[in-house]
């Protein structure tokens, strides 16, 4: 008969180190899986998200300290406790199992209750363990404490309607358009540029809505704020409504706002640029009445001394000459221009006998000729011009080194245009003809000024009124 042969000695032994390499081996796996357990396990305790285990009737297994830390209490203090204790009653409720199983995994935010009944925000994260046939026996959860980011979206929220709450009370549309003229967005005030409500421009291309000149007005200013990274200002007209209403003036202010966009604010200028209009022609009107006024002046003075007919209006000439080269401002200038033509109006009060004296005068007449500055002053200070005319007439006679009428004033103290003005009323008076003498002619007048340059006459007047005879050739046009 055949049978089993009985093991030997031998075959034990065999049997006996396959078993202890066995066992070894399990021995060496079950402690590398200790050792990441206990890995696992420090990461878990250490970690700022809190962690809880639960069964699926909701009973809480574990929770590390993040979780106990974050509800207010000690780890052990959870352990076994229902898992409601840690959310609000409106926001707990038991899944069933058959609800778990459907639901391996999920995300949700809730309110969480702390031991002292404070209540926080929260996002939780839950996923399901199964055993070896499929069914759920654990639930594991991670919870962050959310109640600073909601602070921040919610201040966030709060700060984006006031914003826009302010520029919605703004009373001029601002635009927020993209690089290729396309219209992203405008506040609350209606557009005054196609008197169109704000959304109806959302989308548009301001090739689509603008008149050709204006749309490539917008557009060279959107590319040229982009490329600058600076403010630009313009301005243009357009008819509102669009495409036959009345012209209206508008005012474009464009700032560049990252990512290839620019905000434009706009407003309707037509009412200042009509009052601009109004006051320029108010402005040109009240000029001419000026001219006008002061010719008619001059020329009562020129009527009573006949001899010396144009010899202010051609002091003016000179005058003018000097200061423009000098580089005083039109306004300086424009003001010299007219003490000019009046600085001898003064003469007024002087007998015309004396005026008209064709020999030399004596004493007591020059006083009275020196004191037609005086009178002009007088005549004219009253009236209020928007230069020093009376000042620049009263000083015409002053000289740098006090010698002159009628209050002996020196250097600064006289007026920078009274100083020009004394340099060509000198050059004039000695070029032209008079009563009591001939001309002395124009190289002896220049002879005079480069005599006294700097002790008689200022010294940059008078090298000017020498450069614009020598070098300009200037004439006087009589």
């Amino acid at each position: 008969m055949g049978g089993k042969k009985a093991a030997t000695p031998a075959d034990w032994k065999r049997e006996n180190r396959a078993l202890r390499r066995r066992i070894t081996a399990l021995k060496a796996e079950t402690e590398r899986y200790r050792r990441q357990l206990q890995g696992l396990k420090r990461a878990v305790e250490t970690m700022q998200l809190g962690v809880t285990l639960k069964d699926v009737r909701g009973r809480i297994l574990y929770s590390n300290p993040a979780e106990a830390r974050m509800h207010g209490y000690e780890p052990e203090e959870l352990q076994g406790r229902p898992g409601r204790v840690l959310g609000s009653p409106e926001n707990y409720r038991r899944m069933t199992e058959a609800e778990i199983k459907r639901m391996t995994s999920w995300r949700r935010e809730r309110i969480n209750l702390r031991k002292d009944g404070a209540r926080f925000p929260v996002q939780l994260m839950s996923d399901v363990v199964m055993d070896g046939r499929g069914r759920p026996v654990e639930i594991i959860t991670t919870c962050e404490d959310i109640s600073e980011r909601c602070r921040m979206e919610k201040a966030l929220r709060r700060g984006e309607a006031d914003l826009r709450a302010l520029l919605d009370a703004l009373p001029d549309p601002l635009f927020h358009i993209a690089a290729d003229g396309t219209f992203l967005s405008c506040t609350a005030a209606r557009v005054g540029d196609l008197a169109l409500p704000p959304e109806a421009l959302l989308g548009k291309k301001v090739r689509a809505l603008f008149p050709a000149p204006v749309a490539r007005k917008y557009m060279d200013h959107i590319r040229r704020a982009l490329d600058s990274g600076v403010t630009v200002e313009f301005e243009y007209r357009i008819r509102v409504p669009l495409p036959d209403g009345p012209e209206q003036d508008h005012a474009c202010r464009m700032s560049p706002c990252g990512s290839g966009e620019v905000a434009a604010l706009v407003r309707d200028v037509t009412d200042r640029k009509r009052a601009e209009e109004d006051r320029k022609k108010s402005w040109e009107h009240l000029h001419k009445t000026l001219e006008a006024t002061v010719g008619a002046l001059a020329a009562t003075v020129e009527k009573r001394d006949p001899y010396t007919a144009g010899h202010m209006r051609r002091s003016t000439q000179l005058a003018c000459a000097i200061a423009a080269l000098m580089g005083l401002s039109e306004s300086e200038v424009e003001g010299l221009r007219v003490a000019g033509l009046l600085h001898d109006i003064g003469k007024i009060s002087v007998p015309a006998e004396i005026l008209a004296k064709p020999g030399r005068l004596s004493e007591g007449e020059m006083i009275l000729i020196r004191a037609h500055a005086q009178a002009g002053y007088d005549i004219l200070a009253h009236i209020d011009f928007p230069w020093p005319v009376a000042r620049i007439i009263l000083e015409h006679h002053e000289r740098m080194d006090g010698t002159g009428y009628p209050n002996g004033l020196t250097r600064d103290a006289i007026l920078p245009q009274a100083r020009i003005l004394a340099v060509a009323d000198v050059v004039e008076a000695m070029i032209s003809h008079r009563p009591y003498r001939p001309t002395r002619g124009r190289d002896i007048a220049l002879s005079e000024i480069t005599r006294e340059k700097g002790k008689l006459y200022d010294p940059e007047a008078a090298d000017a009124c020498l450069f614009l005879f020598k070098r300009r050739s200037f004439a006087f046009k009589y």
